[in-house]
């Protein structure tokens, strides 16, 4: 029963007698109100929750849903709404909505703004769906209101102000189109805990606020267009275990306070214009397991108290201006797994002790000025290594046989470097994904490497261009179905290609340019559905083009010039529907150009036939090269007048049609 106020009574004696009677009446009325009470009450609860359940059916009327999960939310149901899918309720007398979780569920359409009338809402989980336009701005007045998760969405606008009347804990707005400044009002959010952001097109700078929550733990604002220092705030809070900033404009120097933290954990600044030093690490009991900062403007020496973060798993440092060598301290770190310092100015030899880091399963040295040769036994050392990547690093001396051993690579760059002697072999490597040897001074010897990579059952790359291997290209090549990408060129190969090419039906390019190949190019050829890219040129190949060339119909580039085929073009030319580059030229490739050619309007890079001996008219079906940018037919027997449906090449920047003249 509720207290209601006392009432002044007046004196008995100066009642009138009709006072008296309203006195009695006030009385009954008084009784008859305590005695209903109960039945008030349950209609106020009854109305609340058929408010929730009308609500319901406004959202369902605004969210269209082809997955049909609200199907099952039905207008003659409001006795169940607490069972329908994605609906949580409270477990009281009178259940209210407290939760919608529609995670993946095919979502279109806008929330609109009814959802304010589900006041006891504290969840809202809708990621991975189809909804656009804003956010309403109703969801201000949610007041009990603590997650909202609308990541992966196709929301646009702002982020509403209205947040900060909340009790927002958890905020995750990521992957979907919101622009603008992120409100100072979502960083005085007290209860804040969660913030993810990452992945729209956030412009100004971090709320100076942010970082003003006890209670914060993880801000991911990657992949926007912030700029600006990062907040004194975020960098001194007690309680921040995540701060990613990946890919903005971000810059200033780093705050020591981010690597004196007593909290964090998870430190991603790359990809910014941070600019300034390392700064010095004086916590010795620091927390901090992964470092990134690659891609900024860093400069000067890694500090040697960055050793002393024992707690390291990952240390990314590529592409600054750092230089120097690297610390012995940084060796000494116990489970160290990713060390990346490539694309700096570090000079020197490489710490003998940075290969015995047995721990490390990613290491990229690559693009600096070190020097010396790989230890004999690395394969040993580093037995947990997956990725390696050393590429343009002046390394010299033989490959160790031993990275044979080293049985969990799956991706390996020592290009660009000195390296010489004959290609060990790799057959052991059963997870090898890439193999990048190229631009070396590597020898194929009797070219058992590349028959032991046939246990190599997940190869997809190769890459051996630039060596000086010679002999002949072994069938075995054709084993190596899974590979995707086959780079040969500029050696010293001879030969003809092996038949056993066409065995290849993964691969995707196709680059055996600048050899010594001879002969006819295999008719198996036709069998690399699923070719893009070939260039076969500056080599000594015969004969004809084989006519299923014309299979290749994912082709886009075709470069066979400065060889010796003969005889006629092949019209099956005309089915490859892709090529943007055609490029045939000195050849003595004869007869007419086939009409069929000229139906690729996806020419628009180059068409070569120079340097060849074709004959007769240019035919009028040129004009159907509406996108083609150079167009060269110089140096053949062509006559005839120039077709006028030429002009129809609007695109056409360069054409040469001379004879050169003989002497």
């Amino acid at each position: 029963m509720c207290d209601r106020p006392r009432r002044h009574v007046p004196p008995v004696q100066t009642l009138s007698l009709r006072s008296s009677r309203l006195l009695i009446l006030v009385f009954l009325s008084s009784l008859s109100s305590f005695a209903v009470f109960p039945a008030a009450n349950a209609a106020i609860s009854s109305s609340s929750s058929n408010t929730d359940f009308e609500t319901l059916l406004c959202l369902k009327l605004h969210l269209s849903n082809p997955a049909g999960l609200l199907g099952s939310w039905k207008q003659n149901d409001s006795l169940s709404f607490c069972r329908w899918p994605g609906v949580t309720c409270s477990k009281t007398s009178t259940p209210r909505v407290v939760a919608l979780d529609l995670e993946s569920s095919g979502l279109n359409g806008q929330i609109p703004p009814c959802i304010v009338n589900l006041t006891r809402l504290t969840r809202i989980h809708f990621p991975d769906n189809q909804l656009g336009g804003q956010i309403p701005l109703e969801l201000g007045k949610l007041s009990r209101l603590s997650y909202l998760n609308l990541s992966s969405n196709k929301f646009n606008g702002s982020i509403p102000n209205t947040l900060s009347s909340t009790n927002l804990q958890v905020i995750d707005l990521g992957s979907n189109k919101l622009s603008g400044a992120i409100p100072e009002e979502v960083g005085m959010l007290r209860n804040l805990s969660v913030l993810h952001l990452a992945r729209n097109s956030f412009t100004g700078n971090i709320p100076l606020s942010l970082g003003s929550s006890p209670s914060l733990v993880s801000v991911v604002l990657a992949n926007n267009t912030l700029t600006g220092p990062i907040p004194s705030a975020l960098a001194t809070s007690y309680s921040l275990q995540v701060l990613n900033l990946v890919e903005n404009n971000l810059g200033g120097d780093i705050p020591p306070a981010l690597f004196n933290s007593t909290s964090l954990r998870r430190l991603n600044l790359g990809w910014n214009n941070f600019t300034g030093s390392i700064p010095a690490v004086s916590n010795l009991n620091s927390p901090l397991q992964y470092l990134t900062l690659s891609v900024n403007v860093l400069a000067g020496t890694i500090p040697s108290s960055l050793g002393n973060v024992s707690s390291l798993r990952s240390l990314l440092l590529a592409a600054n201006y750092f230089q120097g060598i690297i610390p012995v301290s940084i060796t000494k770190i116990p489970n160290l797994q990713e060390l990346d310092i490539s694309y700096n100015s570090f000079r020197g030899t490489v710490q003998p002790s940075l290969y015995n880091i047995s721990s490390l399963t990613y290491l990229s040295l690559g693009v600096n000025d070190f020097s010396g040769t790989l230890p004999f036994d690395i394969g040993y050392t580093l037995p947990s290594i997956q990725t390696l990547i050393l590429q343009q690093s002046n390394f010299q001396g033989k490959i160790p046989p031993s990275l044979a051993n080293a049985t969990n690579l799956e991706f390996i760059n020592l290009g660009a470097n000195a390296f010489q002697g004959i290609i060990p072999s790799f057959g052991a490597l059963y997870k090898l994904n890439t193999l990048i040897l190229a631009s070396n001074q590597l020898q194929a010897g009797d070219w058992s490497f590349l028959s032991s990579l046939e246990n190599c059952t997940q190869l997809e790359v190769l890459s051996l261009a630039t060596n000086v291997m010679q002999g002949n290209l072994p069938s075995s090549v054709g084993s190596l179905a899974t590979l995707k990408a086959l780079w040969l060129h500029a050696n010293e190969i001879s030969g003809t290609i092996p038949p056993e090419i066409g065995n290849l039906t993964n691969l995707l390019q196709l680059r055996m340019e600048q050899n010594n190949f001879v002969g006819n190019l295999p008719g198996s050829i036709g069998n690399l559905a699923n070719l893009t890219y070939i260039n076969l040129s500056r080599n000594k190949l015969s004969g004809q083009i084989p006519l299923s060339i014309g299979k290749l119909h994912q082709l886009y580039k075709l470069l066979l010039q400065d060889n010796n085929f003969s005889g006629a073009i092949p019209r099956a030319l005309g089915d490859c529907k892709n090529l943007i580059t055609l490029n045939l030229s000195c050849n003595t490739l004869y007869e007419s150009i086939p009409k069929e050619l000229f139906s690729l309007t996806s020419l628009t890079e180059g068409f070569d036939l120079s340097n060849n001996q074709l004959s007769g008219q240019i035919p009028q079906e040129i004009g159907g090269l509406i996108n083609i940018g150079s167009l060269n037919f110089s140096n053949n027997h062509l006559s005839g007048h120039i077709p006028t449906t030429l002009g129809a090449c609007v695109r056409l920047e360069s054409l040469h049609l001379e004879v050169e003249k003989k002497i």
